[in-house]
């Protein structure tokens, strides 16, 4: 038998694993290789088949025993399983969408048992304003659940849960996302994980990604942004307009100021669910302008100042 034809061996896992096990590593390594993530990849297309046809043997109770017993040669029915004959491969075909492969996962965190067999975790990447503002959104939630067919005996191999009891179900839920979440942070949805044994609900985790603003910066509750000005503000001040996270404000910008200088916007920045908010910080950038025209560079001449430089070091260490 080839050792590259191993299910355990490509979807990396030990003969002993637990259930849980195998079907997380499943998770990560059909998102890794989805072709919808790599649609030119030829490779990875194969490497997809193989690791859809490994899980198709090891999340078959039956089919496992007879592959750890000798008894099944993983090739068998391989022609058909590329066909597409062999129906669906633990929750998803092999052209699943990759919105159901990425949106959910097993948490990855080592707990009681109980909690690793029952709690689900969903990854949700917002916008930067998303996060700000809150948001509603939908989400793609796979459960696994006992078969209402054979009552998850799995007789005579239904035909409903090909013998394994348990069917996938793929649910979608309307989550709202409150007001200035950040990435990292985790919202709980109590008993909407998986139904256990006993039947009682795990908890459905929501781990939040935020992506990155081309302008602000937030960090905590307080926005950080630069604020590019032209010599003649830097020099002469006035009012300029400041832009964030609520719209611009006008400040006035103190003559003279040199750039790098920092200012705060107190109360400015991020609202929190407790009801504090950040404030914003604005640094003063001055731009020098690129293109000049005769008449303003014999202006900018008659502006020379003292050298900046006159009281620097000018000897070696």
């Amino acid at each position: 038998m080839a050792r590259r034809q191993d299910p355990y061996r490509i979807l990396r896992v030990t003969p002993d694993a637990a259930a849980a096990e195998i079907r997380r590593s499943y998770q990560r390594l059909a998102r890794r290789y989805h072709p919808d993530l790599r649609p030119a990849d030829r490779r990875a297309e194969r490497r997809f088949q193989e690791i859809a046809r490994a899980w198709e043997i090891l999340s078959d109770p039956e089919l496992r025993r007879r592959y750890d017993r000798g008894d099944l040669d993983p090739r068998e029915g391989e022609a058909e399983f590329r066909a597409g004959r062999l129906g669906v491969i633990g929750g998803f075909s092999v052209s699943a969408r990759i919105e159901e492969l990425i949106g959910v996962t097993i948490e990855d965190d080592v707990g009681p048992e109980a909690a690793e067999e029952t709690d689900l975790e969903v990854r949700l990447t917002l916008d930067f304003a998303e996060a700000i503002r809150g948001a509603t959104t939908s989400l793609s939630v796979q459960r696994d659940e006992v078969c209402g067919r054979c009552g998850g005996s799995g007789a005579m191999r239904c035909g409903t849960c090909s013998g394994r009891g348990r069917v996938v179900r793929l649910e979608r839920l309307r989550v709202r996302v409150p007001p200035g979440v950040s990435s990292g942070g985790r919202l709980r949805l109590p008993g909407r994980g998986l139904v256990g044994e006993d039947g009682r609900k795990g908890d459905l985790f929501v781990a939040i990604r935020v992506l990155a603003h081309p302008y602000f910066e937030r960090r905590g509750a307080d926005i950080h942004a630069s604020l590019p000005v032209t010599y003649a503000e830097a020099a002469l001040g006035g009012n300029v307009e400041v832009p964030t996270i609520d719209g611009p404000v006008t400040v006035k910008l103190p003559a003279g100021v040199p750039s790098g200088q920092r200012f705060r916007l107190v109360d400015r920045g991020v609202a929190l669910p407790d009801g504090l908010r950040g404030d914003h910080y604005y640094r003063v950038e001055i731009v020098p302008p690129v293109e000049l025209e005769d008449s303003a560079r014999a202006l900018l001449a008659q502006l020379r100042q003292p050298d900046p430089r006159a009281d620097l070091p000018d000897e070696p260490l």
